[in-house]
């Protein structure tokens, strides 16, 4: 689901493997498990955006921060992380496909 809600400012880029595999949106439980109990984000990088995603205690939420050439564009939740995975790559993919073609979605 989409949201307005922006990446907390004390949380730190974890400096190890992404949480999410751009190849086949495989999920890494070790990287879940890290975010999940300490004040980190994890940087998802398919082809065309970037998502900074981070787990939110208080709401027990995934949410995800989406950038595209270095322009904030929209962020997303989901209570699974699968979901969010799978929401963004659909939603954004398939908006940079109509941008570099010219077509407006």
């Amino acid at each position: 689901m989409r949201s307005d809600r922006l990446l907390p400012t004390h949380f730190d880029e974890y400096n190890g493997e992404a949480i999410i595999n751009p190849f086949n949106r495989s999920i890494n439980a070790r990287i879940e498990k890290i975010l999940k109990e300490n004040s980190f984000y994890s940087c998802y990088h398919p082809i065309y955006f970037l998502a900074k995603i981070w787990w939110d205690n208080k709401l027990e939420r995934w949410y995800a921060e989406i950038w595209i050439s270095k322009r904030y564009v929209m962020s997303h939740y989901s209570e699974k992380l699968q979901n969010l995975a799978y929401e963004i790559d659909l939603q954004y993919h398939k908006y940079i496909n109509g941008y570099i073609s010219g077509k407006i979605l």
